[in-house]
């Protein structure tokens, strides 16, 4: 057979094998262009209102429930941050009744405990991620089957302070624990009780934070730095500040807030109206040093060391207000731009936003407020359970 015969079929064949590949994409290609695509109509979508640098957002909710129709008593109530009106009803997630931050750098929870809808976040801050040191700030939250109320705690552990991590952590699930183990729903209520409850309580945080109690604990849960940095942590014993509210409805239906404190936590309401009003002692103030009648140096009281420097008080919550708990990282922050955080708060509760979008708040860049940041966030529900 010749050179040029061979030639001839080769060609012959390869324009037919080319012609056939060409048709098989032509075909797939048709069947890409024609073929719908199937929706997922179980979800709708909702402007987040998260601080403008992160809009425009899109929100996913949850498809178990795809009623387009806006609960009226969850309507947003306007302002910069307002969304559409036409939403999808979430599904409403029971928290468990013992909750707590553990040491992730980031840590969001939300859900309902008893008749309250509960929104958690913490996280790193800058001045303890860039020295490979764990997050100081500790949330725990927990409540008991039947009960008419939740309990929040949150704790800051000193810098200065060795495995002050752990301390924190320690320090806010034993309130936690606590307090639910003195509630026995229908009965007198911890509000009723507070006078005594609340030194018994910091007694017992005291107890549990012994120096041997704690770096046995830090070394149950683990941490390790990935580095060795300079560091003033072994100077002193593990120390923390703490905030524990029992939040309970009484017997009319109003909202009581039962709390104590010791260090520089704080707690607030954001009211109805959108007016938020700090509750506790003012904290030390980075920007402008203390604020009138506020501590007289920036020494913070902690515990264990001085539990004689207890706070407390009893509050009656106007119908719809909302309970903030903050650190002292994000108390500055509020300070200087209060109407923003309490419009973006309201509005993300009236909206029941994923945990991760509460937490966003958590993320901004502000000179000098480089502290973990810690903000737990509790609303009643409607009477009509929407």
């Amino acid at each position: 057979m010749s050179a040029g015969l061979l030639l001839a079929i080769l060609c012959t064949v390869t324009a037919a094998l080319l012609g056939y590949l060409s048709g098989i994409i032509r075909r797939r290609s048709t069947s890409f262009k024609t073929d719908p695509i199937e929706p997922n109509i179980g979800a709708t979508f909702a402007r987040s209102p998260a601080p403008a640098e992160m809009q425009p957002s899109t929100l996913p909710q949850p498809e178990a429930d795809s009623s387009e129709i806006m609960d009226e008593s969850r309507k947003p109530r306007g302002g910069r941050h307002s969304v559409s009106t036409v939403t999808t009803k979430p599904t409403i997630i029971r928290m468990p009744l013992g909750t707590s931050s553990g040491t992730a750098g980031l840590s969001v929870d939300t859900g309902r405990i008893g008749p309250f809808d509960v929104y958690a976040a913490t996280q790193l801050g800058f001045a303890h991620a860039v020295k490979c040191n764990p997050r100081e700030d500790s949330y725990a939250l927990g409540g008991v089957e039947g009960w008419t109320g939740c309990i929040v705690a949150v704790a800051d552990g000193l810098g200065a302070a060795r495995n002050s991590h752990a301390a924190s952590l320690k320090a806010v699930r034993t309130a936690v624990d606590f307090l639910r183990d003195r509630i026995v729903p229908g009965q007198v209520r911890l509000a009723e009780q507070w006078t005594g409850l609340a030194p018994a309580l910091v007694e017992e945080v005291c107890l549990q934070l012994s120096p041997h109690a704690v770096d046995s604990y830090a070394a149950v849960l683990g941490y390790r730095p990935l580095r060795d940095v300079p560091s003033r942590k072994v100077e002193t014993d593990p120390a923390c500040t703490l905030l524990v509210a029992a939040i309970e409805l009484d017997n009319s239906g109003m909202v009581e807030l039962a709390w104590a404190s010791v260090g520089d936590c704080r707690l607030a309401t954001v009211e109805p109206e959108g007016q938020l009003n700090w509750i506790s002692a003012v904290s030390f103030d980075v920007f402008r040093g203390l604020r009138a009648g506020s501590l007289v140096s920036n020494a913070v009281d902690s515990l264990p060391k001085e539990p004689h420097r207890l706070q407390a008080g009893l509050v009656k919550l106007s119908a719809g207000a909302t309970v903030l708990f903050a650190s002292d990282g994000l108390t500055s922050a509020i300070d200087l731009a209060p109407d923003y955080f309490a419009e973006a708060i309201r509005e993300m509760i009236d909206l029941r936003v994923p945990a991760h979008t509460f937490g966003a708040l958590l993320d901004f860049q502000i000179r000098q407020l480089y502290d973990d940041r810690t903000l737990v966030a509790v609303s009643p529900f409607p009477a009509d359970g929407g």
